[in-house]
């Protein structure tokens, strides 16, 4: 059993735990171990590091684990203006890293899960000159780095409302979003316009709140689980 974290002091990714015959012959025994025991586990390894030069590859979101153990972690905004995932293999030996560049602007790093086949998912955002987020990109990665896909769905996708990134058992991922809220709300509506006031054509998505909904006070709008059947945004 192992634990995997960044530290948050020197930047560092450290991996805590028991080789599997030991961690095997405790549950035999039935030993428990105490929280001051599990806060006590070897070191296994420890990779990466703070930087302040153009070799910085920014700071970490998150990380995500495969099934062989194998670590990705995905960071930025990273030599200067990108997001980088980064794999180690689970005893700590660099794998690849990559930089998603962006289409303008800088990006930081949001999400990134592992898929049942070791394919690494990762999403970032894309900020203006004034740090303004307006846009996602969404990159999937082979095990051995290799990119397989790279979407960047509409610029009207903030990163303030981007819930999670989620894989399934058959690998396809997708994209949930925080629940819209507002505040001092007094309105009765049936529905709702996702648009793009750069396009011509502005109109993207309908949303039908099935039954009109009035709100006195705070009106939020419940978005959609990230699953196969109900995710806004699903990719195979």
């Amino acid at each position: 059993m192992c634990t995997t974290w960044q530290d948050g002091w020197s930047g560092k990714l450290i991996r805590r735990g028991l080789s599997r015959p030991f961690a095997v012959a405790l549950l035999l025994i039935g030993v428990m171990a105490s929280s001051a025991a599990a806060a006590a586990l070897p070191v296994l390894w420890t990779a990466g590091g703070l930087s302040a030069g153009a070799d910085s590859a920014g700071q970490s979101a998150r990380l995500a684990v495969d099934a062989s153990g194998n670590v990705a972690v995905v960071s930025g905004p990273g030599f200067y203006t990108s997001f980088v995932v980064t794999s180690y293999t689970s005893s700590g030996a660099l794998r690849w890293q990559r930089t998603v560049a962006p289409l303008s602007g800088t990006m930081s790093a949001n999400w990134v899960v592992a898929a049942p086949n070791g394919d690494v998912i990762a999403l970032g955002s894309t900020a203006d000159s004034h740090g303004n987020a307006y846009a996602i990109t969404v990159v999937r990665f082979s095990s051995d780095g290799t990119l397989l896909w790279r979407l960047d769905p509409p610029d009207v996708i903030f990163r303030s409302s981007v819930g999670r990134l989620a894989v399934d058992a058959a690998g396809s991922a997708y994209v949930t979003f925080n629940n819209p809220v507002w505040s001092g709300a007094s309105f009765t509506c049936r529905g709702g316009l996702i648009y793009n006031s750069s396009e011509a054509n502005r109109a993207i998505a309908v949303l039908d709140f099935g039954a009109d909904k009035t709100a006195s006070g705070t009106f939020t709008i419940q978005m959609p689980a990230a699953t196969a059947t109900t995710a806004l945004l699903r990719f195979a």
